[in-house]
């Protein structure tokens, strides 16, 4: 775009539409914002940058609109040992037929959390923090138990696990 950039710039208010700009991560969109204001301010182009970041933090990173011939699909392995302590965590890829060791995770394995998949990413979300109690108040029994309001998620381009927005 900055080739010839006196004869181009007129056409990149046209180009930066075309461009799934929210598919990019919220640091790449910002990284552009602060090198390229002037360019970007000076095509009007600078509130399409913006709108794309908002999707972004809107959207989670999620792509709902990405091309099947651009994601992968995984399966996500987890194990906790017994004594709660060690835990290993597997991501296989099925187009590639290779197993990657993720990173140590600071995941909380509870009894009755749930692994689901979207686009290419993985969600580990709830479960129960303590044992499902009986608790007696004025003479009535009531069950209960202390569930999670946590997601994780892994995101296997970034090779990381990370908090999202609690449920």
């Amino acid at each position: 775009t900055k080739h010839n950039l006196e004869s181009r710039q007129k056409h990149l208010p046209y180009l930066i539409k075309k461009v799934r700009l929210h598919q990019l991560s919220e640091e790449t969109l910002r990284d552009c914002l602060l090198n390229e204001e002037c360019l970007l301010k000076s095509t009007n182009c600078f509130d399409v940058v913006m709108d794309a970041v908002k999707c972004v933090q809107g959207s989670g990173g999620l792509f709902p609109d990405a091309r099947p011939s651009t994601t992968e699909k995984y399966i996500f392995v987890h194990k906790t040992e017994e004594n709660g302590g060690d835990q290993y965590t597997f991501c296989y890829n099925i187009n590639s037929d290779s197993w990657k060791v993720l990173p140590q995770s600071h995941l909380i394995d509870l009894p009755g959390s749930s692994l689901s998949s979207y686009g290419e990413k993985i969600f580990l979300t709830g479960g129960c923090k303590g044992p499902c109690c009986r608790t007696v108040r004025l003479h009535i029994a009531e069950s209960y138990h202390d569930a999670t309001d946590q997601t994780w998620c892994y995101c296997p381009v970034k090779n990381d696990f990370f908090l999202v927005s609690t449920m």
